[in-house]
């Protein structure tokens, strides 16, 4: 032991301290850093949207499904409901080989015009939205999840920012149940509350606010899954198998040259995030996308060639190794905790916030607590605990992809390898209006901008569809 305190002699007591701070200052500028930069130059480098609300394009609304019957008929009807001319409104509905009466749901709004794709087999999601896209004609594609029913105008607010020609894709937002439609479309109405309000409600208030700045200081990084539009002419069919379809085609609609922002009148309304194992599976599955994002688009991990290279290292990527981070920062803390009463403080406040993280309040502890004092205790244990268990689902996400067990289906979907051996489930398309025609639906997706190695020359199997037309005919004549 020397005059540090350090038994490996003074090298070692440098490089601890510079680990110390390396860790923190890293860290910082993941969560404090990178978010007061994008604020910044959203306000002093700003570069607005022209909005249009008088334009009223064709617009296509694209909704996969599996296994949904539970929530899609109000969806549907959130989607009729938003006052669009309906001569220039196309519903498409693709379910993705669903194990209910997903099926049954759309056909009973036939008559209002709602179309199905049925896919006998599931492929997963990227796969389903292909064949999706294949049958719409809007000039703008909207995509949307079925668990989540629109807002009043939320379609509008979201077409308007393409009257601006350099906007390419529009990302909407997700808003708690029951808030005020008023406060809502105009953007006022808090993110996600409930069960996980204190935790992941957090995290994703934090996360929109930080898309917002990015859109409007130039383009965000990524999309709102749950609902977001782009112009159809910049679609790039997915590979079967990508995990984050929203970030994946937003980064393809920035490299052509267009905007991604973000609409916040455009809201869809979603329950409470759901808790437990199927968030932190959930979210192991978002982040391993980040990775396979990485692998598919080559040109993504290059700054001379990605356009917000800079924007996805720091809001996506730089998350991945948070978890190092945190236990770089531990670590070092631990073998320095003698030097100085800052050192002592710093890893006392990580043991209480770890150990925070390890009581796990359900928020209906936190809301009935009959002390009042102990609600901020308790509600800061929330956010402890979600905010380890994200960075345990990046360690997570980080190993299973290094194992190349990263996932690629969304739920508990069949394995996509029927695209690869050419062995395609047959789908249908509803309504049949001339049983019995043979079409063949061209996808062509040799023509995208994926590297060589990953793409494949694929054509679609011949397709029973219920139509008299080619969707470019129909689309033609509408």
């Amino acid at each position: 032991m020397n005059a540090t305190g350090i038994p490996w002699g003074p090298v070692a007591f440098v490089g601890l301290v510079g680990l110390f701070w390396l860790s923190l200052g890293f860290l910082a500028w993941v969560y404090v850093g990178y978010p007061l930069f994008m604020a910044a130059l959203a306000r002093f480098r700003p570069r607005p949207v022209r909005l249009d609300h008088s334009w009223h394009p064709t617009v296509s609304v694209l909704i996969p499904a599996r296994d949904e019957a539970s929530v899609l008929g109000a969806k549907l009807e959130s989607v009729l409901a938003q006052g669009w001319p309906r001569e220039r409104l196309q519903i498409v509905v693709v379910d993705d080989g669903s194990r209910d009466r997903t099926a049954d749901v759309v056909r009973r709004f036939a008559d209002r015009g709602v179309e199905l794709v049925e896919l006998r087999q599931s492929l997963g999601k990227a796969a389903a939205l292909n064949r999706g896209v294949a049958y719409t004609h809007g000039e703008i594609l909207v995509l949307t999840d079925a668990r989540q029913p629109l807002v009043p105008g939320a379609l509008a607010a979201l077409v308007a920012p393409f009257g601006d020609l350099y906007v390419g894709a529009v990302s909407g937002e997700l808003a708690l149940p029951g808030a005020d439609s008023a406060a809502v479309a105009a953007g006022r109405a808090e993110p996600l509350r409930g069960e996980a309000g204190a935790g992941l409600g957090l995290y994703r208030k934090i996360d929109d606010r930080v898309r917002r700045w990015e859109a409007a200081s130039g383009s965000s990084v990524g999309v709102t899954g749950a609902l977001w539009a782009l112009r159809r002419s910049l679609w790039t069919p997915l590979v079967p198998g990508t995990i984050l379809d929203d970030l994946v085609e937003p980064l393809l609609v920035v490299r052509q040259g267009q905007r991604v922002v973000v609409a916040p009148g455009a809201r869809a309304i979603d329950a409470a995030a759901p808790g437990g194992s199927r968030e932190f599976v959930r979210r192991v599955r978002t982040l391993a996308g980040n990775l396979q994002l990485l692998r598919m688009l080559p040109w993504a991990r290059s700054w001379r060639e990605n356009p917000i290279w800079f924007r996805l290292v720091s809001h996506k990527l730089l998350r991945l190794v948070a978890p190092a981070g945190l236990v770089a920062l531990f670590v070092s803390n631990l073998l320095l905790i003698w030097q100085n009463w800052f050192y002592t403080s710093a890893l006392a406040g990580q043991i209480v916030f770890y150990g925070l993280a390890m009581m796990q309040p359900p928020q209906s502890l936190v809301a009935r607590s009959a002390v009042a004092s102990w609600r901020p205790v308790l509600r800061l244990a929330r956010v402890a605990h979600s905010f380890t268990m994200l960075h345990v689902a990046a360690a997570v996400a980080v190993w299973r992809f290094i194992e190349g067990r990263e996932g690629v289906l969304w739920r508990e979907a069949a394995p996509v390898s029927a695209w690869a051996t050419g062995s395609e489930a047959t789908h249908t398309f509803w309504p049949p209006q001339a049983a019995g025609h043979e079409t063949r639906v061209g996808v062509d997706e040799t023509q995208t901008q994926w590297p060589p190695r990953e793409r494949e020359t694929r054509e679609m199997a011949t397709d029973k569809i219920g139509t008299s037309a080619a969707p470019e005919q129909r689309g033609a004549a509408s």
